[in-house]
């Protein structure tokens, strides 16, 4: 569902909302209300998540995205979904290098180097991932009391940049099966790299920040992101992520997206930061957003957000 007037796209790229009149917005919650008789929203992007008085209509009835958001469909006895990974820190605000904050863009991946300076603030972390606008700090794994205790005394924010800071108790779900690391992170090297042996494709396993590339004519990593979640409608399946990774095929090749017959290698998802196996093909574009849909090769086990996608 989208619309010529107004998109939650905003006119610099970015997802926010911001460019919305609150007449806009009333008319197409007024909208939403009429047609699916929705009486609760939030927007929480890239997801407007909507409440229906009497729960979800039937998934042939209703959108996958409206003006430029996936939509998240709930009952509205249950509208107590919040797409947010990890939890809020209580502390002072800390400042970075702006030679590391220039090198953050959001819905982009950053990279090794500026990954590792990240990781350099929070010494004790196991992991760091970026999620959509999110930069979430994996922390070891404690009690619930001992967690909410040290959450007291983190920063609550990076001053001027443009991730969300979360901090999650232990590793994300599902990560901690075969996260391992071939080598240990040295925080006062910025250089050195962190890496998992993990093969996705012999694994059958794909996680929310699994890296993901694309691929160029002799099957070399073109450029990566980060996987999304897995959305199901029906028998299908399909993988979310950032379309800019293949806006350089799209462009050279728009004529193969969609259906071809080349489509599968033109547009193939390779794992890993380095030139992998690929897992599967982006085969679809939400509108002009920077949202596309994959098709994998397996049905892999991800974790992803069954209700109402």
């Amino acid at each position: 569902m989208e619309f010529d007037e107004f998109s939650f796209w905003d006119k610099d790229g970015s997802l926010s909302g911001k460019d919305i009149t609150n007449a806009q917005r009333n008319a197409l919650y007024n909208l939403l209300n009429k047609e699916y008789g929705a009486i609760e929203f939030l927007e929480s992007f890239p997801f407007l998540i909507i409440g229906c008085q009497d729960g979800p209509p039937d998934e042939n009835k209703r959108p996958f995205s409206i003006a430029g958001a996936i939509a998240f469909w709930v009952d509205a006895d249950d509208f107590d979904f919040l797409p947010v990974f990890g939890d809020f820190a209580l502390g002072d605000p800390i400042q970075v290098d702006e030679s590391i904050l220039d090198q953050i863009t959001l819905l982009e991946v950053p990279s090794k180097g500026i990954t590792l300076r990240l990781a350099n603030l929070w010494p004790e972390c196991d992991a760091i991932s970026v999620l959509w606008d999110m930069l979430v700090v994996e922390l070891p794994l404690v009690d619930h009391e001992a967690h909410r205790d040290r959450l007291k005394g983190l920063p609550s924010n990076i001053y001027g940049c443009s991730l969300r800071l979360h901090y999650n108790n232990g590793p994300l779900p599902n990560t901690q099966r075969k996260r391992t690391r071939e080598t240990e992170p040295e925080p006062t090297t910025y250089s050195q790299q962190i890496h998992h042996d993990t093969d996705h494709v012999t694994d059958k396993t794909l996680y929310p920040g699994t890296m993901i590339g694309s691929a160029g004519q002799e099957g070399e990593l073109c450029s990566t992101v980060t996987a999304g979640i897995l959305i199901e409608k029906g028998n299908e399946q399909r993988l979310t992520c950032s379309f800019h990774c293949w806006e350089d095929q799209h462009k050279k090749h728009s004529n193969q997206f969609g259906s071809s017959d080349t489509i599968m290698k033109t547009f193939q998802i390779l794992q890993g930061n380095n030139s992998g196996s690929a897992v599967g093909y982006v085969k679809e574009r939400i509108s002009q957003t920077d949202i596309a849909l994959a098709k994998l090769r397996y049905t892999m086990m991800v974790w992803h957000l069954r209700t109402g996608l």
